[in-house]
């Protein structure tokens, strides 16, 4: 029997034991209790254990000063390095969907953002994040709005998301509230006021949710 996984990210999705190298049905065990079953002499066994890595889904939805959605923003996620300093692209972690690559063309000049989606309107998901610090940054603002912070950044741990900050841990950039028995955790960033430039506007809300 495997165990201990939990504390350390995992999950056992699988059993399978080979007797021989002649079987070609391998028997399954039972998750909850492991597998059992008698060695047999001058025979080769094979028992393998499959794990998967624990994973959180996050929603995010940017939104104006009204609640209504809107479309043209770009995103991009990386995972912090074990220092808090260092980013990994978060396209290197395995079994994510949500994130692509997202090219903008802005003053004649094309750039191409990885690990990244572009908001339309609706609450978009992003699958299969481990445990681990993330920040999220806002690498296109569409014109009439601007970004408050740099980036948020927030911390997944044992599946639940939280310790959101901004670059310049001003509180006031944003509101969280933590899940609750019934309810996803919820967090509303606010875009500040712009002056009438390209690309600068009104408030906005940017708001996530995780599961």
């Amino acid at each position: 029997k495997e165990t201990g996984l939990a504390a350390l990210g995992y999950q056992l999705i699988d059993i399978q034991r080979q007797v021989g190298t002649n079987d070609p049905t391998p028997e399954a065990g039972n998750i909850e209790n492991g597998i059992e079953g008698e060695i047999v002499q001058n025979t080769e066994t094979l028992v393998t254990y499959t794990n998967k890595c624990l994973v959180t889904n996050i929603t995010i939805q940017k939104t104006d000063v009204d609640g209504k959605g809107f479309e043209g923003a770009v995103f991009r996620l990386v995972k912090v390095g074990q220092d808090g300093h260092s980013e990994s692209d978060a396209s290197l972690i395995e079994s994510v969907s949500g994130l692509t690559t997202v090219s903008k063309t802005v003053n004649e000049e094309t750039k191409t953002y990885f690990s990244a989606f572009e908001s339309n309107g609706e609450a978009q998901t992003i699958n299969g994040l481990p445990d681990g610090t993330y920040r999220l940054y806002e690498v296109y603002v569409p014109a009439g709005y601007i970004s408050t912070a740099k980036y948020i950044q927030f911390e997944i741990e044992n599946r639940v998301m939280k310790n959101v900050k901004t670059d310049t841990s001003d509180t006031s950039a944003f509101d969280f509230t933590a899940a609750g028995n019934n309810s996803l955790a919820l967090l509303k960033i606010k875009n500040t006021p712009g002056a009438a430039l390209p690309n600068t506007g009104g408030p906005v809300t940017r708001l996530f949710t995780t599961s």
